[in-house]
């Protein structure tokens, strides 16, 4: 009985020994960007693959069906259900469907499709990806370097700085001169008031009914619906034209703006708030404001920007590096890797572990509440349910849940993050003892990046940025933490491999260039 004992133990030890072995040779792979839609979710890999999670009801998780939601993570599956998607270099999601963006500049959707949004030139539900047409239908949109998703309309950025939208044309959210509720199912170039075409685009992000964009010379402009004052012109009229963001109190334009984002799923399709972080890292908002989503104390509408308020209403909010803007609630990402949010706080929306409303910023709770989220590296919200990225690569949700959007198994809300049962792609050994870990912002992206380091900023660090097949492209050292790449007209889009060295640690971090 003893030996059949000891032969048992030593079967055992040898089949963890054997697993353990098998794990340690698994090559892992990292995410590189997320989504949230309204009851579904998005990461991209590094491999260039897609998988989704959540709501399935039109076939927004582009699996082949419209069946059968998800709580865990599943493939997206390829174009005409043939493979599964590869080569995308960036992904969105909207109210009920979802895109992505290749690396050859053409572009997928897939989901509902009533207005026309997928922009296939039809207005039939897609359960997988098919490729957006260009203004002809006759083939597909091409040389695209950017894409966003609204409640009902896309919008896409041409190399030449111009800005392709289709979809829903409610309150003039395409920026062509008109308002309708037809489906435009294929892009159209947004024009400028006055004759000509909307130039010199550098963002774009698309709202509920909405749209908005940053200029190369960092001024905001917006146009669509303004049922809040969420287009900043100190109106609440629709506007069918781009038109410039006021600064604060309606005086001259919002400037030195580095990011910019809407409400993308608002109430009825015509509500909402905006969101805008400025060079100073400085957060401003304007729209709807019924919940404290501004951030700023109080819970009247504001039709031009105002300065949200610091952590629990002290001060104004700093060392923003990222912001995301959900149906009634606000989410920014400090330099430092700490997540703040503020708002509607129904579902747990905050991460705080309450269900009570805050009209100023307070910290998202760590896991299983306990102390607080650190070591951020990219933040998403979709209409109540957010995702943050890790450095150690894992993936953390919270918020609402009924569609299992959280992707941790269940269909339960959550009150403080919990960790999403991300696809078998490695074993994560936990984050090393490291001395500093990096952020880069945007990312993708397709004029500059903002490389920060986040730890001692009195320690001297260089900065090598390489090719994937390891040839150094730029060097350079941070200036008080900070390194922005501009890379030159001869580099070429694709992944590249930030390289930061101290007197005695490096660390990497792969980033997204499009041209």
């Amino acid at each position: 009985m003893k030996y059949g004992i000891l032969k048992f133990r030593l079967t055992s030890v040898l089949l963890i020994f054997i697993m353990l072995s098998t794990v340690k040779v698994v090559k892992c792979r990292e995410i590189v960007e997320i989504a949230a839609g309204v009851g579904h979710s998005l990461a991209l890999f590094d491999d260039s693959t897609v998988y989704s999670w959540g709501d399935n009801q039109y076939g927004q998780l582009g699996i082949g069906s419209a069946v059968d939601d998800t709580n865990t993570p599943v493939k997206v599956r390829g174009e005409g259900g043939l493979g599964y998607l590869e080569g995308i270099v960036g992904i969105a999601a909207g109210l009920y469907y979802s895109m992505a963006l290749k690396g050859d500049g053409t572009v997928y959707t897939w989901g509902y499709n009533d207005v026309g949004q997928l922009g296939d030139s039809t207005t039939d539900t897609r359960y997988y990806p098919v490729q957006v047409r260009d203004s002809s239908g006759g083939s597909s949109l091409s040389e695209i370097t950017a894409i966003s998703c609204g409640s009902i309309h896309c919008m896409a950025l041409g190399t030449d700085n111009k800005v392709w939208a289709w979809g829903g044309n409610r309150e003039g959210g395409l920026g062509i001169g008109t308002s309708d509720y037809n489906a435009h199912s294929l892009p159209i170039r947004v024009e400028r008031s006055g004759g000509g075409f909307l130039e010199g685009v550098w963002k774009i992000a698309a709202g509920s009914a909405y749209s908005t964009v940053i200029l190369n010379d960092s001024t905001a402009w917006a146009w669509g619906a303004n049922g809040n004052g969420q287009l900043g012109n100190d109106t609440t009229r629709s506007e069918y034209y781009p038109i410039p963001v006021y600064g604060p109190e309606g005086v001259d334009t919002l400037k030195e703006i580095f990011q910019i984002s809407p409400c993308p799923n608002g109430p009825f399709y015509i509500y909402g708030h905006t969101l805008a972080l400025k060079d100073d890292s400085t957060v401003w908002a304007w729209g709807r404001n019924g919940y404290g989503q501004l951030g700023n104390g109080i819970l009247f509408d504001q039709w031009t920007p105002v300065q949200t308020l610091g952590p629990y209403g002290s001060g104004h909010l700093e060392g923003i590096s990222y912001l995301a803007t959900g149906i009634e609630h606000s989410l920014a990402l400090h330099s430092e890797g700490t997540v703040w949010a503020w708002g509607d706080n129904y579902f747990g929306t905050l991460g705080d572990n309450t269900s009570v409303d805050k009209p100023w910023p307070v910290q998202v709770h760590g896991p299983d509440d306990v102390g607080y989220l650190t070591d951020i590296l990219k933040i998403a919200t979709g209409h109540r349910h957010c995702l943050a990225l890790r450095s150690d690569g894992t993936l953390w949700a919270w918020g609402r849940n009924t569609k299992g959007q959280l992707g941790d198994g269940t269909a339960i809300h959550k009150y403080y993050p919990v960790l999403v049962n991300t696809i078998p792609v490695g074993i994560n050994t936990g984050k090393p003892p490291v001395d500093f870990s990096i952020s880069c912002h945007p990312n993708p992206f397709n004029a500059k990046c903002k490389i920060e380091i986040i730890g001692d900023h009195g320690m001297s660090y260089s900065v090598e940025i390489h090719d994937m097949l390891g040839k150094m492209v730029e060097k350079g050292k941070a200036l008080n933490g900070v390194y922005i790449w501009e890379p030159l007209k001869s580099t070429g889009s694709g992944v590249y491999l930030v390289r930061i060295n101290s007197s005695n640690l490096s660390l990497d971090r792969k980033i997204i260039y499009l041209k």
